[in-house]
């Protein structure tokens, strides 16, 4: 199956999936039970609602009453570019275009001060291979950080059976996080 079909067929799965935020929620507690965020610099996504992508609020709710640093990524459309903004609070975020809450200003993180990624996708495969919508957005980001950054996706599905189809600038992943196991790469 090519990229664009298999974008669709999680397309429609996640929209179909029931109680996203206890699913969303089991994922971050899964997440957190792993992972050591203290004295990191997280990246950290913030969820497209209408694509029902899992919501990582829980997350930096936890953050925020465990004084964690976490950044949120800011998309620019004309170089295809995220730059990251550590997070304040939830009044310095905006709507953006694509439905996606964004740092309205702040103060900016370089990609080789992040210690750990947390990657939006819509699918991933048994060797960390992820599929994302196809805007190379977190690829090119992901080319620019340190060599030893981590690199977690969170999903709600177990991975896929087939390798994905990947380019030469596609960035596999190190974790998938899902509600029922943690995957490692």
């Amino acid at each position: 199956m090519d990229k664009v079909n298999i974008r669709k067929k999680y397309q429609f799965k996640r929209q179909e999936v029931l109680h996203s935020d206890q699913l969303s929620q089991k994922i971050v507690e899964n997440l957190l039970e792993k992972f050591n965020f203290e004295d990191q610099t997280i990246s950290v996504f913030l969820p497209i609602q209408k694509f029902n992508e899992v919501d990582t609020w829980p997350l930096i709710e936890h953050s925020e009453s465990s004084k964690l640093n976490f950044c949120i990524p800011k998309m620019y459309p004309e170089s295809k570019e995220l730059k990251h903004f550590m997070f304040t609070s939830k009044d310095h975020l905006k709507l953006n275009s694509w439905g996606i809450m964004e740092p309205i200003e702040g103060e900016n993180i370089k990609p080789t001060e992040i210690d750990m990624v947390i990657v939006p996708l819509l699918a991933f495969d048994k060797k960390g291979n992820r599929l994302g919508y196809g805007g190379g957005f977190y690829d090119r980001f992901l080319s620019q950080c340190r060599p030893d950054v981590m690199k977690i996706g969170l999903s709600f599905f177990s991975p896929e059976e087939e390798d994905l189809p990947n380019e030469d600038t596609d960035i596999p992943l190190n974790f998938c996080v899902t509600p029922s196991k943690i995957y490692e790469f």
